[in-house]
């Protein structure tokens, strides 16, 4: 994981963007922060002797609360990681020669193709990875890489419900099979109300949205990554700006939840395996609970 890491961090670094403050906080804020890979010493003068690393590019130190739970900076590891653990995936692929596998296989991310806050800098990183694999395995199996991310809660999926609904108050108007290609306009106007000049996401999204309702009814709110450069134009939608989307609005079609709404298959399955059982969850956390106990006494 780390090496795939530090494979985008190199992205970052021939990026040529202006830099945050330095990770050490006794440096002005005017200090600009030092990138580098593994661990190496800091440049400033006074402080030779401190390490700094890799990760800190991260800037999860930025988040820590010392008088609060710190809940953000943790949920933005978890949320880093799997995105990280995506690219990782297809580098091993790479790295094993299975490149050839990857036209029968879809990657599935639960929420959005988008890295956000502290860290967004590693979704342009992180484009450009998914470029650079989609194009050596496009070379073997001559189709797109099948990604997506899929949002259960949110703004869009709000929409989505808000024009399923007639003015009435019946469900169920937009066509079933049927997909609405968003572009920058749309978003604009009619989810996330803007007069920006700059694309939706321009800084923080590696993929775009799309609403689909499946064969069976079901509203999905998902995403596919920007496999080449004309897929990030936002001022167009078109279906070829979406990647492999016949081939994901059929199998979203199979895998869509009826138990759960606005999700598939594949992410309740990795919930349930996450998940920590109640009966054991309770037993885990008396023994922490009394471990605690022990080394205060």
């Amino acid at each position: 994981m780390l090496d795939t890491y530090e494979v985008l961090l190199g992205h970052r670094l021939q990026g040529g963007v202006k830099l945050p403050a330095h990770q050490l906080e006794e440096l002005e804020d005017t200090d600009e922060m030092e990138f580098g890979h593994g661990a190496f010493k800091c440049t400033k003068i006074g402080y030779e002797d401190r390490w700094l690393y890799s990760t800190d590019a991260l800037r999860f130190h930025e988040l820590l609360n010392n008088s609060g739970s710190s809940g953000e900076l943790f949920g933005q590891i978890s949320f880093v990681l799997e995105r990280l653990w995506l690219v990782h995936i297809l580098r091993a692929f790479e790295h094993k020669k299975w490149l050839h596998t990857l036209k029968d296989v879809v990657f599935v991310l639960d929420g959005s193709l988008a890295v956000y806050s502290v860290s967004a800098w590693l979704s342009t990183a992180i484009k450009n990875e998914l470029q650079r694999i989609n194009v050596a395995q496009k070379q073997i199996n001559g189709i797109d890489l099948a990604i997506i991310g899929v949002e259960k809660t949110g703004r869009f999926v709000e929409h989505f419900d808000l024009i399923d609904t007639a003015l009435t108050g019946e469900k169920g108007i937009f066509p079933n099979r049927s997909a609405l290609l968003l572009d920058d306009g749309y978003i604009k106007r009619n989810i996330i109300f803007s007069k920006s000049t700059r694309q939706y996401g321009q800084q923080t999204y590696f993929g775009r949205k799309f609403f689909y309702k499946t064969a069976n009814g079901y509203r999905l709110v998902v995403q596919t990554p920007y496999l080449a450069d004309e897929h990030s134009n936002l001022l167009t939608a078109t279906p070829e700006q979406f990647p492999r989307l016949h081939d994901i609005c059929e199998l979203l079609d199979q895998l869509v939840s009826n138990r759960y709404p606005n999700s598939i298959s594949p992410l309740i399955s990795a919930h349930a395996e996450a998940a920590i059982p109640l009966s054991l969850g309770n037993k885990l956390f008396e023994e922490i609970a009394n471990e605690i106990k022990k080394r205060g006494q």
